[in-house]
């Protein structure tokens, strides 16, 4: 749970990194996944939106779990009282 806010917390230092003079990388090598390697203000911005992207992808994920488990608590207390009561009528004292 601490790595979501210190995620963002460098998400936003990169971005304000960004903002400065602009300058160009290496471009006698190859970069496999930056789309603009001869802005090093656009690699940033190409960082920030991809980790934007993954938490958006994992809070929608949680938004999904969380909606689909919400009756289990309550499926769960019936279960148990339906057997509460089922022992409880079969081993009644009299």
């Amino acid at each position: 749970m601490h790595s979501v806010p210190s995620g963002l917390n460098l998400m936003a230092r990169l971005c304000l990194i960004s903002t400065a003079k602009d300058f160009s990388l290496d471009t006698t090598r190859e970069y496999a996944h930056l789309t603009h390697p001869k802005s090093f203000s656009a690699c940033l911005n190409q960082v920030c939106h991809s980790t934007y992207k993954a938490f958006l992808k994992g809070d929608s994920a949680m938004k999904d779990i969380v909606s689909g488990t919400t009756m289990v608590g309550w499926f769960l207390c019936k279960g148990v009282n339906c057997l509460n009561l089922l022992f409880l009528d079969r081993f009644k004292w009299k």
